[in-house]
């Protein structure tokens, strides 16, 4: 869904991050700003979730992954920050995850923050697909 298309429907369910004070206007805003760096389309939209597709990339997108993780914070927290944890789990319980998430953290440093936005980095570089919840 282009990006006009996509304001109004995020409009009409009133797509929102109010646990972290993100109001509809703000994502509005958002979307508007990362559009003047690069391409992509909305793939999913909920009341508290959006999913883009990137056509392109930005240049530096390292400090995008960072402002990614400024607006929606749940992208570390609660999803890339957490790989380490989460593949010790599946090994556990003798669960074999992807491929692709351990591909993703080879050469990793640690399990922190810095950590999730690295593999935040690369799987954007790999998959141009990012999706944003606030739970």
């Amino acid at each position: 869904m282009n990006l006009d298309d996509a304001i109004s429907y995020i409009i009409s369910v009133g797509t929102n991050g109010c646990n972290y004070d993100i109001m509809t206007d703000d994502i509005i805003s958002q979307l508007k700003a990362w559009s003047e760096l690069c391409q992509f389309e909305i793939t999913e939209i909920a009341e508290d979730r959006l999913e883009l597709q990137f056509i392109t990339l930005p240049d530096d997108l390292k400090a995008f992954c960072q402002n990614i993780y400024q607006f929606c914070p749940d992208t570390i927290d609660q999803g890339y920050g957490l790989f380490t944890e989460m593949t010790e789990d599946a090994a556990s319980l003798g669960m074999n995850l992807p491929n692709n998430i351990y591909e993703l953290m080879e050469d990793g440093d640690s399990p922190e923050t810095r950590y999730g936005l690295e593999l935040m980095q690369r799987d954007l570089a790999q998959n141009k697909i990012v999706v944003l919840w606030w739970d």
